[in-house]
This record gives structure tokens, C-alpha cells and sequence, in this order.
């Protein structure tokens, strides 16, 4: 608790000060989604029940901080709320769009989930309409004496202008593999934009504890 606390405590700090060096530079987001599936890193998080989520960001010079929620389904288990709190900075080197985020991922009022601190590092180079890149993350769990695992997913994009067409692959250690095939289309309207997408989703598994899945389900963001 004092750990999320201070996290919340320094972004709120952090984008105070921001805004008052120069208040026209900082920028805010509110994201509303409807997913038919609530599908994370290939497995379903809402036993292939449909999904509601809200975020609430702030940005300033790089720096960026904010708040993602959404309900959850984990068959036999008791937690129905998911709360991620992140904060991170972004920056363009040398072409590569380079994103440092920590995330603390939180299951308010569970007894059988625990919560887990996440640092991921992800990296885009864009090619004209084709984008290139990866992720890195390193995650420990709070509560199950700092057991961690690492996630390695590679990214390609390519904007064919009447829609987008979007892939990735990614490993979780001992857990299992997965990748995902998807297309989008952005809408931007007098108030905020729209976009809709239709993703597969497929993940293999080797553990026994956990099982193959395959997902198809569609979602839809407003952003204002």
C-alpha cells in the first residue's frame, strides 16, 4: 500500500510541476474500450467474456503517467476488477521510439491473485507506413516472495491507408508462446477519434497448469 501510495503520490508531483513550467505542453487522454474478449499476452482474462475498460493519462515533455482499469474473469478463482497504475518516459533516439513503463498491476479485494510490479522497455522504428520493433519486460510477483518471469514479443505494423494491418509474437518463460494477427481502422471525429479492431489471438503452452487458446474478438476504443 505505501508502495502504491508513493507511486501515485510522485506522478501527481510529477505532472504538477510540469504544468506549471509550461501548461500548454501537457497533454490529457481518456480512453473508453468494449472488447468482446479481454485477451493479455495471448491468454483470456475474462474467460472469454466480454470486457469494459477505462484509462485516464496524463502527459508532459516525455514524461507520462496514468490509470487503466477493467473487470476480469479468472475461472475458479475470486478476482472480477483488474487496476494498473504506470508511469514511464518515451523518447526518440536516433529514430527508434524508445518507451521506459512501470506498471503496478493490481487485483483490489483478491485473496487469489497477486499483484505484480512490471518494468517493460519497447522500441519502434517506423519505415514509412511499415513499423518495426520490440518489447522487454521483467515482472516480479508482490506477494509470492518476489517470484519473477520475463516476456520477450516482437512487433510489425503496415498502414495500407484504408486499414492497418497489425502482428506479433511473443514468449512468457514458463508459460508458453503466442502471437497475434489483427486489423485496425482509425476514425477521427469532431470530438476525440474512434478505433476499431479485429484481432486472432493464438497461444501454446506447455505447462499444465495452463492451456492452448485460440481468440477472435473484436474491440472498439473512443478517445478524447
Amino acid at each position: 500500500m505505501k508502495k502504491l501510495k508513493s507511486l501515485a503520490l510522485c506522478s501527481v508531483l510529477l505532472f504538477s510541476v510540469s504544468s506549471n513550467i509550461n501548461a500548454t505542453e501537457v497533454e490529457t487522454v481518456v480512453n473508453i474500450a468494449g472488447a468482446s474478449n479481454y485477451v493479455f499476452r495471448g491468454m483470456t482474462q475474462t474467460n472469454d467474456k466480454a470486457a469494459l475498460s477505462l484509462e485516464g493519462g496524463v502527459s508532459y515533455n516525455g514524461f507520462f503517467s496514468g490509470l487503466w482499469t477493467s473487470n476480469i474473469d479468472f475461472e475458479g478463482l475470486d478476482a472480477d476488477r483488474e487496476l494498473d497504475l504506470y508511469a514511464g518516459y518515451t523518447k526518440d533516439i536516433y529514430g527508434f521510439e524508445t518507451t521506459l513503463t512501470y506498471t503496478k498491476f493490481l487485483y483490489p479485494n483478491s485473496k487469489d491473485v497477486a499483484n505484480l510490479d512490471e518494468a517493460e522497455l519497447k522500441v519502434i522504428y517506423p519505415i514509412d507506413k511499415l513499423s518495426l520493433g520490440g518489447k522487454y519486460a521483467i515482472s516480479t510477483y508482490v506477494e509470492n516472495d518476489g517470484k519473477s518471469y520475463n516476456y520477450y514479443e516482437g512487433l510489425a505494423s503496415y498502414d495500407f491507408d484504408i486499414i492497418k494491418l497489425n502482428t506479433s509474437a511473443g514468449s512468457l518463460k514458463n508459460a508458453g508462446d503466442n502471437y497475434t494477427v489483427g486489423i485496425s481502422k482509425l476514425f477521427e471525429l469532431s470530438k476525440g477519434s474512434l478505433n476499431l479492431e479485429l484481432i486472432y489471438s493464438n497461444f501454446s503452452t506447455d505447462s499444465v497448469s495452463l492451456k492452448d487458446e485460440e481468440n477472435l474478438f473484436a474491440k472498439a476504443t473512443y478517445s478524447f
